[in-house]
């Protein structure tokens, strides 16, 4: 998540991020940790967790995080039944270690409102409002550019 925490942080100082469709990298996801690594799992749900408890206003934080709950807990019904312990185990860590950690939270919170000079409404309409995994998973779009259209 570090990429994106990065991208978002500079939106919040007010530049844009653009995309140069013929640019070609090769990510070797989950080639550290492996891609079905519990410990992989688990810093995305943690990361993706503090990344938006982190960098989003207050009122919006408020707006977003039960969305966000909400989804987690699907995924977690989702991976009891599919007998998926690893992930069960990260979401629930993932989880833990936000409960655990509120002065960090509060910090990164506080570095972002001091770097922040554009509204948290000027990222969002920037954001791509579709699902990248479902265009992904469900039809085969491979391409980020191909997801876009």
């Amino acid at each position: 998540m570090e990429e994106l925490d990065l991208q978002w942080r500079i939106q919040l100082m007010g530049h844009s991020i653009a995309i140069e469709p013929n640019a070609v990298i090769w990510h070797r996801s989950g080639f550290t940790l492996g891609a079905e690594s519990p410990f992989k799992k688990y810093l995305n749900h943690r990361n993706s967790l503090l990344m938006l408890l982190s960098n989003y206003r207050f009122l919006m934080t408020l707006y977003i995080f039960p969305i966000r709950l909400l989804l987690d807990y699907l995924a977690l019904l989702f991976s009891i039944i599919k007998r998926d312990s690893g992930r069960v185990t990260a979401i629930i860590k993932a989880h833990l270690w936000i409960l655990m950690h509120p002065g960090l939270i509060y910090q990164k919170r506080k570095l972002a409102n001091s770097i922040r000079s554009v509204c948290d409404k000027k990222i969002i309409d920037r954001l791509y409002h579709g699902s990248i995994a479902l265009g992904f998973y469900l039809f085969g779009k491979r391409r980020f550019m191909d997801i876009l259209k």
